[in-house]
Formats: C-alpha cells, sequence, structure tokens
C-alpha cells in the first residue's frame, strides 16, 4: 500500500513537472505571438508611409522627366520602365 502511494506521488510529481513546462511553453507563444503582433503593425505602418511617398514621387518625377531622369542616373545600364515612375 506505501508503495503504491509513492508511486502515486512520484507520477503525481511528474505530472506537475509536466504542466509547468507546457505553461512556459504557452507563455512563450504568446509572447512571440504579441512581438508579431508588434511587427505586422510596424510594417503596416511602413506600408502607409510608403505609399504617401510614392504619391509624392509621382508628383515629382513625372514620366515625362524619363529620359532627363535616365541621362542623371549613376547607375546606366539600370533600365527604368516608365510604369514604373507612372504607377507609383
Amino acid at each position: 500500500m506505501i508503495g503504491g502511494s509513492r508511486e502515486v506521488i512520484e507520477e503525481s510529481k511528474a505530472l506537475d513537472r509536466l504542466a509547468m513546462e507546457i505553461v512556459d511553453g504557452i507563455q512563450e507563444m504568446a509572447s512571440g505571438a504579441e512581438q508579431i503582433d508588434t511587427a505586422v503593425h510596424q510594417v503596416n505602418d511602413i506600408s502607409i508611409e510608403n505609399k504617401q511617398q510614392k504619391s509624392n514621387l509621382s508628383w515629382r518625377f513625372p514620366a515625362s522627366r524619363l529620359s532627363e531622369l535616365r541621362g542623371r542616373c549613376e547607375f546606366p545600364n539600370i533600365r527604368v520602365k516608365t510604369w514604373a515612375l507612372t504607377n507609383l
């Protein structure tokens, strides 16, 4: 009877350790989810800012100035397509 009780106590301790590992894992996942959420919000903010800057660029650099821009390009071998400037 004492042996059975000890066995139950040991199993209970093992289950407690396992439960703590599970809780630690859940907390780690929750922390990771918070980091992902923060990163997604930052990416969205950057995306909104980039969209605003794109409209500013398309206003400053109309397609009619494309040849002028190509002439000033530091990397003349890189081709800039008209649609890339007009569809910003």
